[in-house]
């Protein structure tokens, strides 16, 4: 039996990475970081103490387009990171998202929408390894994509 509806009510642009879940569009804190150290986002103008984040959160750095997930919170300004993001500069943006699990919720997964062709490398939410072709629309419970090819940069789209 299908969990999803052909009604949505969520939706975030994926970013393809080799290991990073994608987040459901819960956001945390936005911000701009400034480079310290590699494998660290840091940021002034943000005290992430504040905030409940917590190892396995996601992180997009929105300005280079890349993912990476939380490692551990440091201290109130820095945040290590499983992968290296935020090594090309200060002045960054970057979102937090929650972790697939929250406040009881439970992400069932999202499906992918894609405004041009793509083949991708996903991982479902039972676990299975496989290579999709997206054209328009891919129904099926995902957590990881990996961008394997697409044509002229296509967009892709997560929804709930």
């Amino acid at each position: 039996m299908s969990v999803f509806t052909s009604q949505f009510t969520r939706a975030l642009l994926v970013i393809p990475t080799a290991n990073t879940n994608i987040p459901y569009p819960n956001a945390i804190v936005s911000g701009l970081s400034v480079y310290v150290n590699a494998y660290t986002l840091s940021c002034n103008s943000v005290d992430f103490t504040l905030y409940d984040i917590k190892e396995g959160d996601i992180i997009y750095n929105n300005t280079d387009f890349l993912a990476t997930t939380v490692a551990a919170v440091g201290d109130a300004h820095n945040i290590s990171t499983v992968d290296d993001i935020f090594s090309s500069g200060n002045d960054l943006s970057f979102t937090i998202y929650s972790s697939n699990d929250f406040s009881g919720f439970k992400n069932p997964g999202c499906i992918l929408v894609s405004d041009r062709e793509a083949y991708v490398n996903v991982i479902t939410i039972g676990g299975d390894n496989v290579i999709i072709r997206i054209n328009q629309f891919f129904n099926c419970g995902l957590q990881v994509v990996k961008l394997i090819s697409a044509t002229e940069d296509a967009q892709i789209t997560a929804l709930w």
